[in-house]
């Protein structure tokens, strides 16, 4: 029976170096039963609220219940290090690996599996229970105290631990990235010395198929573990460590009581910072999730007591009984406890107030042209008349739905110059300055700010708007719906119109609360779209792109899945078969000639990622020119060497621009240094500055060594999200076969004009990551079939987890029980969905069904004013071609007057 996925518990670093270097060898042995114990607290939690199996259910054979298991038999394994290094040497990384069989003993003793979603669903909770745990025990037994707890991850450090000395002995990422760095192009011997030769040979020409080059970084730094040596013994060598020369466990314990009488104890939160702190991520949220947020905001440890896990859960269940509203119907015998979700009066009333601002009509809203005008700007037909009905709107909320590649900021800039004709300013604020740069190129605004600066403005009541104002909110869908409430606040109280720009299938806000541009795109009947992509050019590429983007029933997902599979676009297998696979496409595409983007679901497969291809550019520059190239030292533990493409991943204003002279800018000013600009390094000093030229306008900046250091990293291959509104010929992406989503997909699939093509990684069995479980027998590549791949692509667009609103997920739930049986009664009426939120639902409805038939009218009222126009303009034509006739006859007619004369 294989092992199912279950939870892999890490202790801070701290913990793990305060019991390997202190010289008393009980606070070991306090620290390991600590740990033991918290662990025990976390899957307590887990066998109670995920320790299911799934049972058909007696009325219903399409449904399955949920039956409660007796005892979830974790098999665990507790760990002291972290995978030796090359040279013998292993670093402290206390953790416990945790399997549970793939079927366990049900009540009746036949074998089940367990239901492993509600065990997903739970993890992260239990996660941070173990933490939680862990702190108090350690302060109670240890007198430890703690700093800052993460409240979204539940983790801290022991207060005061050198973060310098966590570094120090964090060497197994670190010694991959030195790997990375030095070979080929350092050290080329022995095996090495082959690879380079290979590689040279390769270098004018990339073989398809060919595996020209070898990922073998991570075996290479594989070893078997030192578990065969006592604990005791491993201590010893830590101790002996240069690296802990002068450190005294001594200052970390028996502090907290001092700590205690000087700040006051750590205390329970209250139910308002826990609807503070989950407000700022969600809109709606399970119970799991106000189990993570109570224990991520509960005290600094600094209690003399261990907080148990019936105080926490004690809480919690007061925490919802004090401010949530319920808005899904309550658990049936086969919902998860996942299914039953809460939102507050904050959150309601916000979607409420959102709802009234889309009634609000003005006529001084209406910008006045027609559907030839656009077309005449070169828009199509479609674009056109989006655009018509976005200019001609009488509404204060305005919405465009606008695929990747669909030519949003070109309508745009014709948008601003019909607006500015009739004395208007279009101002354009988005959340991403890069999303602005962009649009400053294509001129498709008066103006442009940073959300966080407009409301800046509004707090400091600094803001210019007026009625003659156009917002443009661009990339709305992946502005946080805070944002985008207090934007749209704003415009009420300024008479300004608004429209929302973005495209709700891709990347949602992050840790900012979402769904509410796409709630406004399905409500309201006047949302507008595009329809046709621009960016690539392959016709069925063009479609197929759409397709992927709206795909609701399986056939679609098929189709799409079919297509990119037959068409050579997917490819699937181990993580490290695809990656070597990235690099070589990325090399083929390179030697064809073709601007290639290259982007990853995270940030550790773009860094490995990067330094592959920065080892091959070196090595054929180096042998080219005959000398090592100059090098600085960057983000992610990288080197940025000469001739490099880099990214910048901070904004920043102080690092002086200088334009290239040949490129003009509308307003002036050149862009500052903006997160996910990509530079080429032109030159590297030895105080570790980069002089740096920009990529999309050649403009040039000294990048300090501060900021190179903190917010640099090698720019050949970046995430999903630093290269959201990126594209080049060639688009390469690369994620995880499992986990990733259609929100990441789509962008990731939509970056190249010539071609795009998606990698699938599958991570080996026993991978984790903290290291990998491997066995003395040789890395044997895996690479799925097409039909595999497809397969694996087609689960990908099945993954949907686009962010909604509370009211959109209620009234999803009052629809399905309206489809069920009737209720008894009135207290039953709702399914226990607060009736308070039914209300809303109800509104809600109403307001859609009303504006649908003001819509409907208005459009006809359009349509016969735009008939008469033409008409008007038809006649006038006439009248002119009349009197070019008579003119020529010697005639003139007074056409008012009806009387010849002359």
């Amino acid at each position: 029976m294989s092992p199912i996925r279950a939870a892999d518990p890490t202790v801070p670093k701290s913990v793990s170096l305060l019991a390997a270097l202190s010289k008393d060898p009980a606070v070991s042995t306090v620290v390991m039963q600590c740990i033991v114990d918290a662990t025990q607290d976390g899957l307590k939690y887990m066998h109670k609220h995920a320790g299911y199996t799934r049972v058909s259910n007696a009325i219903d054979q399409s449904k399955k219940d949920l039956q409660r298991l007796p005892a979830l038999p974790f098999v665990t394994y507790f760990h002291h290090t972290a995978r030796p290094l090359a040279d013998g040497t292993c670093d402290p990384h206390m953790h416990i690996h945790m399997l549970l069989p793939g079927k366990v003993a049900r009540q009746d003793g036949r074998m089940v599996t367990v239901d492993s979603q509600s065990m997903y669903h739970e993890a992260k909770a239990s996660g941070m229970i173990i933490q939680k745990s862990l702190r108090d025990r350690m302060s109670a037994t240890l007198g430890a105290e703690w700093g800052d707890v993460d409240p979204h991850t539940g983790i801290a450090e022991l207060k005061g631990f050198d973060r310098d000395l966590i570094v120090e002995f964090s060497r197994r990422q670190t010694a991959i990235m030195d790997w990375a760095k030095e070979h080929p192009g350092r050290y080329m011997d022995g095996t090495a010395a082959d690879e380079a030769a290979d590689i040279e040979a390769a270098g004018s020409r990339w073989a398809k198929g060919e595996r020209e080059w070898l990922d073998v970084g991570q075996k290479a730094t594989r070893h078997k573990k030192l578990e065969s040596l006592h604990y005791d013994e491993l201590r010893e060598r830590w101790q002996n460590d240069p690296r802990a020369e002068g450190f005294d466990a001594n200052q970390f314990l028996g502090v907290v009581a001092a700590a205690a009488a000087k700040e006051g104890p750590g205390l329970a939160p209250e139910a308002g910072d826990v609807f503070a702190l989950l407000g700022t991520v969600k809109n709606k949220w399970t119970r799991a999730d106000m189990v993570e947020a109570t224990v991520g905001l509960w005290g600094p440890g600094r209690g003399m007591e261990v907080v148990s896990l019936e105080e926490i859960e004690a809480l919690v269940d007061d925490v919802i009984e004090q401010g949530c509203f319920q808005i899904t119907e309550d658990p049936q015998s086969w919902h998860r406890e996942g299914n039953l979700r809460f939102t507050d009066a904050i959150t309601l009333t916000r979607e409420a107030q959102v709802l009234e601002m889309c009634g609000v009509k003005a006529q001084h809203f209406e910008i006045t042209v027609t559907r030839a005008w656009f077309e005449q700007q070169g828009l199509r037909a479609d674009a056109a008349r989006a655009m018509t009905e976005l200019a001609m709107s009488r509404r204060l909320v305005n919405v465009l739905e606008a695929p990747a590649g669909s030519g949003k900021t070109t309508s745009l800039k014709a948008l601003r110059e019909r607006a500015e004709s009739q004395g208007k300013r279009v101002v354009l604020a988005s959340a991403s300055r890069k999303a602005l740069n962009e649009a400053r190129k294509k001129e498709a605004a008066s103006e442009f700010s940073t959300i966080a600066s407009v409301r800046n403005r509004i707090a400091e009541d600094r803001l210019d708007w007026d009625r003659n104002t156009v917002v443009v909110i661009d990339e709305a869908a992946m502005t946080g719906d805070r944002d985008l409430f207090e934007l749209l606040k704003a415009a009420l109280a300024a008479h300004a119109k608004v429209i929302l720009v973005g495209d709700s299938y891709q990347l949602q806000p992050v840790r900012a609360g979402g769904g509410l541009f796409r709630d406004l795109s399905e409500q309201l009947p006047w949302t507008q779209a595009f329809n046709y992509v621009w960016r690539q050019k392959d016709p069925e590429e063009k479609a197929m792109t759409l397709l992927m983007r709206d795909a609701q029933t399986e056939s679609q997902m098929r189709k799409v899945a079919h297509w990119y599979s037959t068409h050579g676009r997917l490819a699937a297998g181990d993580q490290r078969s695809m990656a070597d696979a990235v690099v070589r496409d990325y090399f083929d595409a390179v030697l064809e000639g073709h601007d290639v983007l290259v982007v990853a679901d995270k940030w550790e497969k773009a860094d490995a990622l990067n330094m592959r291809i920065q080892n091959i550019y070196t090595l054929t520059f180096e042998r080219e020119l005959g000398y090592q190239l100059p090098a600085a030292p960057i983000g992610h533990n990288q080197e940025a060497r000469l001739h490099d493409i880099i990214m910048t991943l901070e904004n920043n204003w102080d690092i002086e621009v200088t334009a290239d002279p040949s490129v003009t800018h509308i307003d002036g000013e050149v862009p500052i240094v903006t997160n996910a600009d990509r530079w080429r390094v032109v030159g590297v000093h030895d105080d570790g500055s980069i002089d740096a030229q920009r990529l999309d306008d050649n403009a040039r900046a000294v990048m300090p060594p501060e900021y190179a250091k903190s917010s640099i990293t090698l720019g050949y291959v970046g995430t999903i999200h630093a290269a959201q509104g990126g594209n080049a010929d060639v688009g390469l992406g690369f994620g995880d076969a499992e986990t990733m989503h259609r929100v990441s997909a789509y962008p990731a699939m939509t970056r190249g004009i010539v071609m795009n093509k998606f990698y699938m990684g599958v991570k080996e069995a026993g991978e984790s990551e903290h290291h990998a479980e491997k066995s003395d027998v040789e890395y044997e590549p895996r690479i799925y079939s097409d039909i595999e791949a497809q397969a694996m692509f087609h689960a990908i667009l099945k993954r949907d987890d686009r962010e909604s609103t509370a009211l959109s997920d209620a009234e999803a739930a009052l629809n399905a029980l309206a489809r069920g049986d009737a209720h008894e009664n009135y207290a039953r009426a709702f399914g226990g969905i607060d009736p308070y939120v039914a209300q809303l639902v109800h509104t809600r409805a109403e307001r859609r069904t009303e504006w649908a038939v003001e819509y409907a009218q208005e459009l006809a009222e359009r349509d016969a004013w735009e008939q008469t126009v033409e008409q008007a303009q038809d006649r006038a034509h006439a009248i002119i071609t009349q009197r070019e006739r008579d003119r020529e006859r010697g005639v003139s007619r007074d056409d008012d007057l009806g009387m010849e004369i002359g």
